[in-house]
Order: structure tokens, then C-alpha cells, then sequence
């Protein structure tokens, strides 16, 4: 029903004058505006009746002005996430998002971004060298772009289920190994040392001892940009036959 009235109620066999007919009719057209137009709100119960527009592919058409108001309603109370489609967003829509409106706990993994890591392949068994000159790890590569955040890099297991080692092979009673990590811009191949870690201990009988402290464990802070690292390591030794070697190792490197 619509919000204006008729301008005159009719009797049996009264004239049908112009002026009547034009009146009415102007009546109508003039008030066919949103503002004299019904409502569909007579009560509570009507004001929060919404119809589900289905998804697409099945598809639910209105039929009537009164079926789009209310599939817009279930539309609209969707987005606002709350019981009724008039009631406060649980988000202003207006405004960024930022982690207090978050609840705890509530962000999956298949949601987080992906972490910036790269690793490299296994250094296998007995990689290293007998040399007191620094030489490259078998493997011990890895490369990175950053956006300018930390990195770490780490020496860890290759994940083979292999014991993983840094040790060292000799003969004489005094043992010494040193490891040294380097940062290269990618593909130039000019390596800077960004940290060296030296082992040494004194035992005697053995011929293979273990360092105390068997891997790498470093944060870098490079600019953002395409970065390469690498593991070095050397021998430092009195004694016979000395070598360095890793097994079952891999190189990480990860933006924080």
C-alpha cells in the first residue's frame, strides 16, 4: 500500500468529471517518489526478514520489490557479520584493518604469507677440506631477495635423518677448525666475510674430534636486494693428515 491517499472516494452513478480523472492520476504520478512508497518494515519481525540470493550458479530471483529489499538485507547483514543487517559492523568498513581487530589465535597457516627462506642442498658425507686456506663447503649455497628485513643463516640437518656433523679428522693432540660465512650481491661473485667462528681443543688418542659447537647460527642485515651466501671452512692444526668435515648439512637462510 502506498503512503499517499486517494483524492475522492467514489459513489454509484456519480459523473466522471476531467478534473477528477487528471486529479487522480496526477495524484498518483506525483507521489510515485521513494518517499510515498509502503515500507517493509510494519514490525520487528518484518524489518529483519532477509531471503538468501543463493551463490552463483543457483541463483534465487525475487519476484517482488519486497524479495530485493530482503535479499539485499541478507546481503548486507553478511558483510556487517553480525546477527541483524542493521546492527554495527564488527569491522568499521571505513577504516584499515590492523591486528587488534584480529581475534587471537584466529589466523591460519594457509593465511599467513609465505616465508621468505631458501635452502640449500646437502652437503652429503664428509664434505670439507684438509687445507689451512679457507675453501668452499660442498653445497653450503644458498640464495636470497630480501625486502630489506633481517636475515638468519643457519647450518642445520639436511632432514635425511642422518646424524648431521661439523668435525674434525687429525692425528697430532692439538685440533682447531674454523668456519666462515660470506655475502656475495647475486651472481657477482664478491664475497665479503660477515663472520668467522674458530673451534679448537686438545685431546689425546682419538683421531676424529667433534667441535663443541657444530653449526652455523648468524643474523645479517643486508639492504633489500638479491643476495648470495656461502660456507667456508679450514683446518687449523699441529698434527698429521688434518681435514674439516661436514655431514648431512644444509645451508638456511631466512628473512625475518
Amino acid at each position: 500500500m502506498a503512503v499517499f491517499t486517494r483524492l475522492k472516494t467514489w459513489v454509484s452513478n456519480e459523473v466522471l468529471t476531467a478534473s477528477d480523472l487528471n486529479g487522480e492520476f496526477n495524484n498518483i504520478l506525483n507521489n510515485m517518489a521513494p518517499l510515498g512508497i509502503e515500507d517493509a518494515s510494519a514490525d520487528v519481525t518484518a524489518m529483519q526478514a532477509t531471503a538468501d540470493p543463493g551463490g552463483v550458479g543457483t541463483e534465487s530471483l525475487a519476484t517482488t520489490l519486497l524479495g530485493e529489499i530482503q535479499r539485499l538485507r541478507y546481503a548486507i547483514k553478511r558483510i556487517v557479520g553480525g546477527a541483524q543487517w542493521y546492527v554495527a559492523p564488527v569491522i568499521d568498513l571505513g577504516s584499515t584493518i590492523d591486528t587488534a581487530d584480529i581475534t587471537n589465535g584466529a589466523v591460519t597457516n594457509i593465511k599467513r604469507a609465505a616465508i621468505n627462506t631458501a635452502v640449500s642442498s646437502s652437503s652429503g658425507v664428509g664434505a670439507g677440506n684438509s687445507s689451512n686456506t679457507f675453501l668452499d663447503i660442498t653445497n653450503l649455497f644458498s640464495s636470497i631477495t630480501t625486502t630489506g628485513k633481517q636475515v638468519k643463516i643457519e647450518t642445520m640437518g639436511d632432514g635425511s635423518g642422518n646424524q648431521t656433523n661439523l668435525y674434525l679428522i687429525r692425528s697430532g693432540t692439538q685440533a682447531g677448525v674454523a668456519v666462515k660465512l660470506q655475502r656475495s650481491v647475486a651472481g657477482a661473485g664478491v664475497w665479503s666475510d660477515i663472520t668467522e667462528s674458530i673451534y679448537t681443543t686438545t685431546v689425546g688418542g682419538a683421531s676424529q674430534v667433534q667441535c663443541p659447537f657444530p653449526h652455523l647460527n648468524y643474523t645479517d642485515s643486508p639492504s633489500a636486494g638479491s643476495w648470495d651466501y656461502k660456507v667456508q671452512g679450514r683446518v687449523i692444526v699441529t698434527g698429521s693428515s688434518p681435514a674439516i668435515v661436514y655431514d648431512y648439512s644444509v645451508l638456511r637462510v631466512t628473512e625475518l
